[in-house]
């Protein structure tokens, strides 16, 4: 295992333990054995260490996640219930680790680019093969799956940007959070 990884995965242990607020960079790299500074080596900020943490926990269960909803035959449902699981996720991370609204969406670009990568290039594989068997079965008309696919992704992202970065406190209730996913479900059913 690399020290990035060990890294990691310490990390994890300690958010989980602590939450994002009562963590301090010095907790994890004691105990990985380095100094606060080494870490900086391989994270730019607390936040980057923090977001590189839970999405890469993200790519795995987003994997497994595609691979279940390819059991659903209904194919709106499908993309309505993948949609709603992605969403839930990133609500999972923000209130279940203490990261902040702030966090997640002031590192969305940066964190581990590789990781936010790997995160779009499954979702948008989702969209595209149920797209692609959707138009086979009959349910969608003859369309570009790639295009239609980044379209719904696309859509899904500015959705949940756009309703994080209007909220005036740092950690959304169940009840703000319900309502995006309502304004995510809505907007895909019209698509």
């Amino acid at each position: 295992m690399g020290k990035k990884q060990e890294i990691i995965e310490s990390a994890y242990r300690i958010f989980q333990r602590h939450g994002y607020r009562r963590t301090n960079v010095e907790d994890i790299a004691k105990v990985v054995g380095m100094r606060k500074s080494g870490l900086y080596y391989y994270f730019e900020s607390k936040e980057d260490l923090f977001i590189q943490t839970f999405m890469g926990e993200w790519v795995e269960k987003l994997t497994a996640f595609c691979e279940r909803l390819y059991q659903e035959p209904d194919i709106r449902k499908r993309i309505m219930r993948f949609a709603k699981g992605n969403w839930r996720e990133v609500g999972n991370i923000v209130t279940k680790f203490g990261g902040s609204v702030e966090t997640i969406l002031e590192n969305r670009s940066s964190f581990g680019k590789e990781i936010h990568c790997q995160v779009n290039d499954i979702s948008t594989e989702f969209y595209r093969k149920t797209i692609e068997e959707g138009i086979t079965q009959g349910i969608f008309r003859e369309i570009n799956p790639l295009k239609a696919a980044k379209v719904l992704l696309g859509t899904t992202n500015s959705i949940e940007i756009a309703s994080l970065s209007m909220l005036t406190h740092e950690i959304p209730t169940d009840q703000e959070f319900k309502k995006i996913e309502n304004h995510i479900l809505l907007t895909l059913g019209i698509l």
